[in-house]
């Protein structure tokens, strides 16, 4: 009983670390970032909670919150990743970009949510609109080095905690998965960092018009 509730405790808080991005992208003026991971941390606070206490929240069982964290997880990573085109802010392109984004994760996730190919098929459509925006763009983007440099050693971190984390058997009070937390919230702050390296894009935009 102890047990459950430390691997209760040590999973639920550690998808905190999200919090400091929530922050930042709210800041940037990422506003639909914000909201994605916002409920990323909550829903995957809850799902693990849930799980490790063998209880229902809100009438659903940890399944469903698994589901919902899914959706926002995912849904937050391949913004994540598209936002390295530093598109303008704000504009219609963002707008839709969001939208399609969301939109295809949740047909993946409704579809088959437990298929892992589904988690990573929305991911490798966050490179494709990288890439497109890029081109279409034909704007080479500017990063901060230091940031990009820390979240690249983060990434490495959390790509470790994963692994070690895959079987739950081995993975004593889940304490692997939690690193894998506190190292995506790591990730996620410092390529926002990365991605915004001396003002906001808005400005830039701005400028270049």
């Amino acid at each position: 009983e102890d047990e459950r509730m430390i691997q209760a405790l040590w999973t639920g808080v550690t998808n905190l670390s999200l919090l400091p991005a929530c922050i930042l992208t709210f800041q940037e003026g990422m506003h639909y970032e914000c909201i994605m991971g916002f409920f990323a941390m909550v829903t995957s606070s809850i799902y693990h909670v849930a799980e490790s206490l063998q209880v229902n929240f809100l009438g659903y069982n940890h399944g469903r919150w698994h589901h919902m964290d899914n959706v926002f997880a995912i849904t937050a990573l391949l913004l994540n990743i598209a936002n390295f085109a530093q598109g303008p802010r704000p504009s219609a392109f963002r707008e839709l970009r969001n939208s399609l984004a969301t939109a295809v994760v949740v047909c993946f996730q409704v579809a088959a949510p437990w298929n892992l190919m589904h988690s990573i098929l929305p991911l490798v459509f966050g490179v494709f609109l990288l890439l497109l925006e890029l081109i279409y763009r034909r704007r080479c983007p500017s990063f901060g080095k230091n940031d990009m440099f820390k979240a690249f050693l983060s990434s490495c971190s959390a790509a470790c905690c994963f692994y070690k984390g895959l079987d739950e058997s081995k993975d004593y009070l889940r304490l692997w998965h939690g690193g894998w937390h506190i190292f995506v919230g790591a990730v996620t702050y410092f390529s926002v960092k990365c991605q915004n390296p001396h003002e906001k894009l808005s400005d830039v935009a701005a400028k270049d018009a």
